[in-house]
């Protein structure tokens, strides 16, 4: 399992990187089980919810999977105050 969450399955690194090609598998391999921990908390343990944040993760982050910080207000004004940071990046008020 690669030191993920239990309650997700057998879904390890090598899994992951299927859903995920050339990312990079040093962040996946810290940042996965932090994501997984986080999702379990909030009762979301399906495979196909896992599909959907882990792809949306890799989407959001590519190539580096890791927390990035959008749309800083000094930059980007337009964004103010409701810039991205995060694995997921919720920019504007309708997100």
């Amino acid at each position: 399992q690669d030191g993920l969450n239990p309650l997700l399955g057998a879904v390890g690194i090598a899994q992951l990187l299927k859903v995920c090609p050339s990312t990079d598998t040093k962040a996946l391999a810290k940042y996965a089980p932090l994501l997984f921990k986080a999702m379990c908390k909030q009762g979301l343990t399906s495979r196909n919810q896992l599909i959907a944040i882990v792809g949306t993760v890799y989407t959001e982050t590519f190539p580096k999977w890791t927390p990035s910080k959008e749309g800083d207000a000094k930059d980007t004004p337009r964004y103010a105050p409701y810039r991205g940071r995060g694995l997921i990046q919720l920019t504007w008020k309708e997100n």
